[in-house]
């Protein structure tokens, strides 16, 4: 594992407040140029994380496609 300056799950979730709503395929793609060393597994559990925390939902509009979207603060 290389070290990173910013934690992965800091990085999706700076990523998804400036987009809402994103496709897994997109936020992978966006992750992987801020931190190339981040695999789709890597990505995968940190937005299972996000998701147990309230902090995004995520819903399948497809068979392998994830909307994933952010949950607005109160």
């Amino acid at each position: 594992m290389v070290w990173q300056p910013v934690p992965l799950i800091d990085s999706i979730y700076k990523i998804l407040k400036q987009r809402k709503v994103l496709t897994k395929k997109k936020l992978i793609e966006l992750v992987k140029k801020e931190n190339p060393a981040a695999t789709e597994p890597m990505v995968n559990k940190e937005l299972m994380v996000l998701e147990l925390n309230n902090k995004i939902y995520v819903t399948s509009i497809g068979k392998e496609t994830w909307k994933i979207e952010l949950v607005e603060e109160r």
